[in-house]
């Protein structure tokens, strides 16, 4: 977790999670999102105040998990790489918001 305020918000809607309990508390595992969304000040996010906040957040998350050992560095940069997936998809300029590149279909979550 980082203390510090990313300016960016990322509200992931998803139909399933899971409580890992660990030594000092509880990780939740969240199920792939049936839709994404990315806010800064309130507003829909764009693509590159997500990649301005990842690029403020990335460095320090990976320092962390360093300390912990070379699975959770190799952990975390996979989970970064599945949620690139889901940034908002680029605009006729990078300053533009524009909707997540990935929703499931209602047909899908009907299945």
């Amino acid at each position: 977790m980082l203390l510090h305020n990313p300016g960016v918000a990322c509200v992931w809607i998803t139909r399933e999670f899971r409580l890992m309990p660990v030594d000092d508390g509880l990780l939740f595992h969240i199920g792939d999102p049936i839709d994404v969304r990315w806010l800064c000040q309130g507003k829909p996010a764009t693509r590159g105040e997500v990649i301005h906040a990842m690029d403020k957040g990335l460095p320090i998350l990976i320092d962390i998990a360093k300390e912990e050992s070379e699975e959770a560095v190799q952990a975390l940069l996979q989970a970064v790489n599945r949620m690139r997936q889901y940034l908002p998809v680029a605009g006729a300029k990078d300053d533009e918001p524009g909707p997540t590149r990935k929703r499931h279909s209602q047909r899908a979550d009907a299945a």
